[in-house]
C-alpha cells in the first residue's frame, strides 16, 4: 500500500508540471470540471510559491483521487450485481439513458438532470449498500449532552452510517432497493436533501472525492447498461459477499455482458 500511494503521489507531481502551460488556457475556459479543479490549482500555486504549498497541493490531489477511485470500483460492483438481480430496474434506466443521450452520446455530469430515475438508481445503491460503513473520526470540541448522555469534550465520534441507512424511522422498508424513495413523487426530479444520507458523510470535512465519486459512477455505469445486457454467468446464482473494512467491496463474481442492438 504504501508503495502504491508513493507512485500516485509521483504521478500527480508530474501530471502537474506536464499540463502546466495547457492549463493556463483551461484557467480562462475550462472544459470540463477535471480541467477545472486543475487550473484553480494551478493558479493557486501561481499566487503562492512555496513548497509547502506545493506539496500541500499534490497531498490533497492524491487523496481526492485515490479515495474516489476506491469508491468507483466498489460502486459500480454493488449496481451491476443489483443489475442482475433487478432487471427490470435495468431495462428503466437502460429507456432513460437512451432518450437522455441517444444511442451513441455519452452521459456527463451535468446530464445529471436528464437522468433522474438513473442517478436515484445510484443513490439508493449508495444507502442500500452503504459502502463506506463508518465516518471518519471528528472530535468533540465542548460537552454535547445526547438523549441523556454527554459525550466529552475531547472525544473521537465516529457515526454508524450503515445503521443511519438502514433505521426504519428514517427509511420505509430499509431493507429494500427502491430508488424511487430519491424521486419526488412525479419521478421527475431527483430529491436534494435528505438529512439521513450521508454515503459521504457530511459537514466540510466529508469526503473531498465524493464529486470525483459521482461522476465516475455515472459515466461507468450508464455507458455500460447503455451498451451491455448485464445478468449472471449461466450456472451461477448471485452472490453479495462483502470483504473490506473502511470501503467495503464485493468478491469477485463471473457476470454475463450480452451488447445490446442498439
Amino acid at each position: 500500500m504504501n508503495d502504491l500511494i508513493a507512485e500516485l503521489e509521483r504521478l500527480v507531481g508530474v501530471k502537474c508540471q506536464l499540463y502546466a502551460d495547457d492549463l493556463v488556457l483551461w484557467t480562462e475556459t475550462p472544459k470540463y470540471h477535471a480541467e477545472a479543479i486543475l487550473s484553480i490549482a494551478l493558479d493557486i500555486l501561481d499566487h503562492w510559491c512555496q513548497d509547502n504549498m506545493k506539496n500541500m497541493l499534490e497531498g490533497n490531489l492524491s487523496v481526492l483521487f485515490l479515495g474516489s477511485s476506491d469508491t468507483i470500483s466498489s460502486s459500480l460492483n454493488y449496481l451491476l450485481r443489483l443489475m442482475c438481480k433487478y432487471t427490470e430496474i435495468q431495462d428503466k434506466v437502460y429507456s432513460e439513458v437512451i432518450e437522455a443521450v441517444g444511442k451513441d452520446g455519452k452521459v456527463r455530469h451535468e446530464d445529471k438532470s436528464k437522468v433522474p430515475y438513473t442517478f436515484a438508481v445510484m443513490m439508493e445503491m449508495q444507502r442500500f449498500a452503504s459502502i463506506v460503513r463508518l465516518s471518519t473520526t471528528r472530535k468533540a470540541v465542548q460537552d454535547i449532552p445526547v438523549r441523556g448522555y454527554v459525550i466529552p469534550k475531547g472525544a473521537d465520534i465516529t457515526a454508524n452510517l450503515w445503521a443511519l441507512h438502514h433505521d426504519p424511522e428514517y427509511w420505509d422498508k430499509p431493507d429494500e432497493f427502491q430508488p424511487e424513495r430519491f424521486l419526488t413523487d412525479d419521478g421527475t426530479k431527483l430529491i436534494k436533501q435528505l438529512p439521513s444520507y450521508a454515503p459521504f458523510s457530511v459537514g466540510k470535512r466529508n469526503c473531498p472525492g465524493e464529486t470525483i465519486a459521482w461522476m465516475g459512477i455515472l459515466s461507468y455505469f450508464t455507458e455500460i447498461v447503455k451498451n451491455f445486457e448485464i445478468s449472471v454467468a449461466p450456472g451461477k446464482k448471485l452472490e453479495y459477499k462483502e470483504v473490506g473494512s473502511l470501503v467495503m467491496r464485493l468478491e469477485p463474481q463471473p457476470l454475463c455482458f450480452i451488447p445490446r442492438n442498439n
